[in-house]
């Protein structure tokens, strides 16, 4: 998130992960010390409640991943899930051109085939719900399958990106954002 707000210049930026959403998933929560909620069930409170009509309102969303890698989802029922958060942020207020998806990067332990079904229905769904997408998946560096095996980028876990990674999120981000 520190890396993203550099890059747009953001003087206040909420970052929803304070709330420890950052293991969530649309269906699977990482169960921790905090209430094992699912992004679902906890963004009427955690995202929805963030929702400003004195800014522009701008909800980046970067998950699904950790259904496919972590309760064994295909792509097509993560994309069902995402169908369900996003059409319940719409409901909530939310303008589909204040939606921007992103697509999940690749790891080991992550089905590739179930990844690239999952950013197939989510670059599909953005002609239907009208969100902006972030393409991840198109950056060799961090996107494409087996780039987690590139120690600049991925760390030791070949899961998780390293700055060098979030320089590049970042800078895609920024320029989904317009800035």
């Amino acid at each position: 998130a520190a890396a993203i707000m550099t890059a747009v210049g953001a003087s206040s930026f909420v970052d929803a992960r304070g709330r420890g959403l950052g293991g969530y998933g649309y269906g699977y929560a990482f169960p921790g010390s905090i209430p094992a909620l699912t992004l679902t069930q906890d963004a009427p409170d955690a995202i929805d409640g963030l929702r400003s009509s004195q800014v522009s309102n701008k909800l980046i969303m970067f998950a699904g991943r950790n259904d496919i890698a972590l309760n064994s989802q295909t792509g097509a029922q993560t994309y069902a899930l995402f169908q369900t958060y996003v059409a319940a942020r719409l409901s909530a207020g939310w303008a589909a051109a204040d939606l921007f998806v992103a697509t999940p990067l690749p790891g080991t332990d992550l089905n590739e085939t179930q990844r690239q079904n999952y950013i197939t229905a989510i670059v599909g769904g953005a002609v239907t719900y009208g969100y902006a997408l972030i393409r991840f998946d198109l950056n060799a560096n961090i996107g494409a399958a087996g780039a987690y095996s590139n120690a600049t980028y991925f760390q030791t876990d070949q899961i998780h990106p390293t700055a060098a990674s979030h320089t590049i999120m970042a800078g895609l981000v920024q320029t989904a954002l317009g800035y």
